[in-house]
């Protein structure tokens, strides 16, 4: 896998872009009024439009986008990110039972994506690190310094330092489209994933209804990805737009190095929940050079140990189209 990493990062850095999308996302719990599990996360974007055809110049992305389907709209991104997960006791100095590990990861994620009639397609590839390489001992801290919130104790015991390596696909399909005399629209699609490497190798499947307007050639910019609930970078076929969305998810994850990664301390063993689902609600405002998107998300435990059975956090982003 770390071969192809290599021609894809630099096939993606050969694309000429005459305009993009950058956008800036921060993940917190501390919104639901909590402060454990999936605790914080803070996400960089740089995104192409989207172009017919864009990668048919480019014959190693032109291939992969000949596997993702028919011919359409095309575009790529990279994403710096930094997440960081934390027991429920963030003062105590030592690892407690049935209190999960810290970890903190740091990836750079490509992406290709494209988008035709009534479906859209992604395929990512995440390279990074878990472990205090990540520095989100740091990031934790001065977030909380910031905020005057506790000062979080036990990144001494956090998950050891490894080198993490993803692949994820990721396909949207939209089932119905209702348009209102209003000018505003119904629509619901449903969406399948897969995920596999050392992170989080899993399956996911879930399906999200929408309403507002600027919905039409938009598919795919409503994910369950932590920090992009709201994908802008699908939204550039339309100069501006507004929408309400609810969606769900189950999955099957079949392991989570946040959980079952090597750490320091006391061994107190944890089991991966491998049943999951997700249920998130938010809303997205664009124009022509700018927006915003706000969003919320309930889940399950992710371990089997976990004394709280549901958890979550709310997601803000904003973006600047050039």
């Amino acid at each position: 896998m770390k071969y192809t990493y290599i021609p894809l990062l630099s096939s993606l850095v050969a694309l000429p872009v005459s305009a993009a999308t950058i956008t800036l996302s921060h993940d917190n719990d501390g919104l639901m009024g909590t402060d454990k599990n999936y605790s914080a996360g803070m996400f960089a974007k740089y995104s192409s439009d989207l172009n017919a055809n864009q990668f048919d110049h480019t014959p190693f992305l032109s291939q992969i986008t000949s596997w993702l389907g028919s011919d359409g709209y095309q575009g790529w991104s990279v994403m710096l990110s930094q997440r960081m997960w934390t027991p429920s006791d963030i003062e105590a100095t030592v690892p407690l039972v049935d209190d999960r590990p810290y970890a903190g990861t740091l990836f750079v994620t490509s992406e290709i994506h494209q988008l035709s009639a009534g479906r859209a397609d992604k395929l990512q590839l995440a390279v990074g690190v878990i472990g205090p390489a990540a520095m989100a001992e740091h990031g934790q801290t001065w977030l909380h310094d910031i905020i005057g919130s506790e000062t979080p104790n036990g990144w001494d015991y956090q998950i050891d330092d490894q080198l993490l390596i993803q692949l994820n696909y990721e396909h949207y399909r939209t089932l119905l489209t209702t348009q209102l005399e209003s000018g505003n629209a119904f629509d619901l699609s449903w969406n399948g994933r897969i995920g596999a490497g050392n992170f989080r190798p899993e399956v996911g499947a879930g399906a999200v209804l929408r309403f507002g307007r600027g919905l039409e050639n938009t598919q795919g910019s409503v994910t369950l990805n932590n920090g992009m609930y709201v994908d802008s970078a699908m939204l550039t076929l339309n100069e501006q737009g507004w929408f309400g969305f609810v969606g769900g998810e189950g999955r099957y994850r079949f392991d989570d190095v946040t959980i079952s990664g090597d750490k320091a301390g006391p061994d107190h063993h944890f089991d991966v929940q491998r049943e999951q689902w997700s249920v998130y609600s938010g809303m997205v405002y664009y124009k022509k050079n700018w927006g915003a998107s706000f969003a919320l998300v309930a889940q399950a435990k992710d371990y089997q140990q976990d004394n709280s059975e549901i958890y979550g956090h709310g997601s803000m982003s904003v973006f600047y189209r050039y």
